[in-house]
């Protein structure tokens, strides 16, 4: 049977913080909503969502009852977290903001929950992937954006003649 430590468990729960604070320091960096502090906070409560499933169906099978299982937090983490994200989502008549900022948040919980499961180096690589995601990918995005602003531009040129 699992018996995971105290200190294994504290581990976890450290992990989870680093990973989403690491995150949430590269939101904050660019002054989007939901920052450092909601980031880590986000990773650190799935984590602690998935390590208390971990310990009560533990505990659970202890006492014989098989049903049990730590899986379906998972599920629930995911679906909390998506009602959180969505409060950081504002609409207006020509544009949506934060979707980036809740995907974040999201992807963020999962991390947490990994480390929360004690899968150190998938949540590290996730981390790491994520925030290749909202820093490289940003710097392609805007290159994309002036593309797009010149060519707009060059239309509008040719419309004028």
């Amino acid at each position: 049977m699992f018996d995971p430590s105290t200190t294994e468990l504290a581990l976890r729960v450290i992990v989870a913080l680093l990973c989403g604070g690491a995150i949430g320091l590269d939101r904050e960096l660019r002054s989007h909503s939901a920052g450092m502090r909601t980031h880590a906070l986000a990773a650190e409560g799935a984590a602690i969502f998935t390590i208390a499933g971990i310990l009560i169906a533990g505990e659970a099978h202890q006492i014989g009852y098989v049903g049990a299982d730590p899986t379906r937090v998972a599920s629930t983490v995911a679906q909390g977290i998506g009602f959180l994200a969505a409060g950081v989502i504002f609409g207006s008549a020509a544009r949506v903001k934060g979707l980036t900022t809740a995907a974040g948040l999201w992807t963020t919980a999962s991390i947490g929950m990994l480390c929360g499961g004690g899968f150190y180096r998938i949540a590290l690589i996730a981390t790491i992937a994520t925030l290749v995601v909202l820093s490289a990918f940003k710097v392609f995005e805007n290159q994309l954006d002036r593309l797009a602003g010149q060519r707009q531009h060059e239309d509008t040129d040719d419309l004028s003649m």
